[in-house]
This record gives C-alpha cells, structure tokens and sequence, in this order.
C-alpha cells in the first residue's frame, strides 16, 4: 500500500499557501515550480566509509581483549563508549553508553560494524537523536543487548511519537519492551511487548506483539502508521 505524506507542518502551509492563492497568484507560476520525490527506504545502503575518529584502550590475551574505561570512537552524528571484554567477538560482556543526533546514521553504523561479525543484524527505518546506555553481552554476531533510551523525535513506521523513553531487551532480533512512554504535544502512549528489528523475519516470527494504552493521540498518525491511511477517520484517540 502507498504511503501518503501526512506532515502537520506541510498541511498548515499548505492551507496558508491555498487561503492567499487570490492574493497572490504569482506563488504557483511555473517558474516557482520544482520537481521532487520521496527517495524509497534502502535497508541495505552503506555509509562507509564513515568519517570517523576515537581513543581505544586495550589489553590483548591469547583468548580474549578487553577495552579500558574511558575508550571510545565517533561520527559526527554518533557518540559510542564502551568498556569490557569480549573473546574476539564470543562471550561478550560490554556496557556501553550511546549519543546519536541521527538515530538512522547510528543504526545503519552499528549494523556494519556488527556485520564485520557476520551478524545477521539489518537496518530498520528510524530516526530522531538522543542517549542509549546498556550492555551488550553473548556474541556480537548474536548479541543480547539489556539497556534504557530517552530521545526526541523518535520516528518509526515513518511517524514521529516525540519524546520516548523506557527499557528494552534486544535479542533474537526483537526488541522486547518492558516499559516505554512517548509523549507529543500533550497526547501521550505507553506501551510493553516484543517488536521486530526488521520484518520478514527469516524465522517467520511475529512482527509485534505489544500492549498499548494510548491519550489523546492523532488518529491519522496511528492510521499511518498502520498503512491504513485511506480509512476515512479523524481525530483523536484514547
């Protein structure tokens, strides 16, 4: 099913542009004009390489590396610092703490740098800024990630649900949710439950199983959301 657009912002404007169309007609003519498109998804588009700067401290052993306090590298969009050991990638126990001014540059690092692990790990669609702090423990090519989030202008499934926080615990390629809020202009959502980091899944496991309670929330967004958008309903939901 096609997605539609459906940004406040761009609705407001062009409200404001119709409502002074009379006035000012010259703002359609065709020199005014230029051509644009939505450019779709690509899960599997590279970035690197990345520019990419950091300080690591570390102790090689026969079967294992660890990682001094203090360590960590950057993007310009990404903040990672890690401590821990790890068996070259098995038997992991890592805590770690993640800044990201673009969720979506972040996801798509992470995945690569899981991938040199030969992680079956893929991009999901996200985007917003904030913190993550966890551990990431087991394999890095199968890893189990335990940790809390707080961001802003969290998007997924091409909605934005404002400020998120809550816990979760990634493994098996699901986000498992134990506690999340996400709070926009006075509506508000919590919600608990297993989510999937990507979908079809090659196991053929759900996509979500989740409990949601929801506030004064925009039906058009949960239709959205939901690729529902041709439902002919508005307003809000709780």
């Amino acid at each position: 099913m096609k997605r539609i657009l459906r940004s406040p912002f761009l609705l407001t404007l062009a409200g404001l542009c119709c409502a002074n169309a009379s006035a000012a007609p010259a703002i359609f003519a065709r020199t005014n004009l230029v051509a644009w498109c939505i450019v779709p998804f690509d899960a599997k588009k590279r970035l690197s390489p990345y520019k990419m700067s950091g300080r690591v401290a570390y102790t090689w052993a026969p079967t294992y590396m660890d990682a001094a306090e203090g360590s960590w590298i950057g993007t310009p969009h990404t903040y990672l610092g890690f401590k821990g050991r790890t068996e070259y990638g098995a038997n992991s126990n890592m805590p770690f703490h993640l800044m990201s001014t673009d969720w979506q540059e972040s996801d798509r690092l992470l995945v690569e740098l899981l991938a040199a692990f030969k992680s079956s790990a893929s991009v999901v669609e996200v985007g917003g800024f904030g913190t993550f702090d966890g551990v990431l423990t087991k394999h890095f090519w199968d890893p189990h990630i335990e940790g809390t989030f707080d961001g802003e202008h969290l998007r997924y499934w091409d909605v934005d649900w404002g400020h998120a926080h809550g816990a979760t615990v990634i493994d098996n390629l699901y986000a498992n949710v134990s506690t999340a809020t996400f709070e926009r202009w006075g509506a508000k959502i919590t919600a608990s439950g297993k989510y999937s980091l990507g979908y079809p899944r090659k196991d053929k496991g759900q996509e979500i199983d989740a409990l949601v309670n929801v506030s004064g929330w925009p039906i058009r967004e949960m239709r959205h959301a939901l690729l529902m958008d041709d439902w002919p309903v508005d307003g809000a939901v709780s």
